[in-house]
């Protein structure tokens, strides 16, 4: 009877002890999770404040690729400004030179008359004061053409130093883009959403500065041409072309990168600084860009042959092929992008 009254009051002491430890269970479990989500938030803290240091890296090294694209881009305009200017002085010079010489021919010509007229008895006074005027006044001009060609040489030589500058600090900008490029390419991909992307093929700026960078173009044959179906010229005047034939590869060492991109393919008149027309300038159209700025392909991934065609005539001495990447209606020059195909009016034989 007294353990039948005792019962209740054990299971009633057994469940408060239970009951005592579930708490004391639960508290510690509690205090456990605490400890875990501090840890979780610490660590997640730590990790954003390196995603966004990160990401400041990637930015101002995107920044800084663009702007040494930008800077080889402008330098590359100023070394192609300089040598058109060096041809012109240079032509210059050469036409003063076969002046001074013809004339120099002239004063030795008169010179023989004068010493012929002033041996002989008959009175030639005033024929010889006739010769010797003429004389004098070519002399003259031979010191005034004389002093033209000196400055001349000494601002060919002031704009070779200049060119030898820019082009030595268009060497130390791709230098520096493609360190930058490398870094900005080494830099580890950041943690990203399913609509944030960093591959290269991918990040426009990252994409630009690799391909500008890395790519090669490598020629192979090339030929000029007055017809379609003609011979190639070896030899012959270079005036009269009115096809040729470019042959190249791309290289890259992510040839995939380059696949669905546009290229242009020009055919450069050194002489006068201008792009020979893919076809020929419409005169109805002037302002027309079909053509203009050569030919505009899509690399497929495979070398490429390509026909560029001009009927106009052809009265410049100098000529190359230049190809370029081509996008967002900009061109950007590519390692070993030219070749020169006619050197002094002659055809160059590669």
């Amino acid at each position: 009877m007294l353990l039948t009254k005792r019962l209740p009051l054990l299971v009633s002491l057994t469940s408060a002890l239970l009951l005592a430890c579930v708490v004391v269970y639960q508290s510690d479990v509690i205090d456990d999770l605490r400890i875990l989500v501090s840890k979780t938030t610490s660590e997640l803290t730590r990790a954003k404040g390196q995603l966004e240091v990160e990401m400041q890296r990637n930015e101002a090294l995107e920044r800084q690729v663009m702007l040494l694209t930008d800077s080889i881009a402008v330098l590359n305009v100023r070394i192609e400004e300089m040598r058109l200017d060096l041809q012109r002085l240079k032509a210059k010079v050469k036409g003063l030179n076969q002046q001074l010489q013809k004339q120099e021919d002239h004063v030795r010509q008169l010179t023989e008359q004068l010493a012929k007229l002033k041996a002989s008895n008959k009175a030639h006074a005033d024929r010889i004061a006739t010769i010797e005027k003429e004389r004098q006044q070519l002399l003259d001009k031979m010191v005034e053409a004389d002093k033209e060609r000196i400055r001349l040489l000494a601002e060919i030589d002031r704009l070779s130093k200049s060119m030898d500058h820019a082009e030595t600090d268009a060497e130390q900008v791709q230098q520096q883009l493609q360190t930058v490029s490398e870094r900005f390419e080494a830099q580890p991909e950041p943690a990203q959403t399913a609509i944030e992307d960093g591959r290269v093929e991918h990040n426009p700026a990252k994409k630009l500065a690799s391909i500008v960078g890395f790519t090669e173009v490598q020629f192979g044959e090339i030929q000029v041409k007055e017809s379609a179906d003609g011979a190639a010229i070896r030899h012959g005047a270079g005036n009269k072309w009115r096809y040729v034939l470019v042959n190249f590869d791309l290289q890259h060492k992510d040839p995939e990168l380059l696949v669905g991109e546009k290229f242009v393919v020009q055919l450069f008149d050194l002489d006068q600084g201008k792009v020979v027309p893919f076809n020929e300038a419409n005169p109805a159209y002037p302002d027309s860009p079909v053509g203009k700025i050569g030919y505009v392909f899509t690399w497929e991934g495979q070398p490429v042959g390509i026909r560029y065609f001009n009927s106009q005539e052809k009265t410049s001495r100098n000529y190359e092929v230049r190809v370029y990447y081509y996008r967002d209606n900009m061109i950007y020059q590519l390692r070993n992008n030219s070749v020169r195909i006619i050197e002094d009016g002659r055809v160059v034989t590669r």
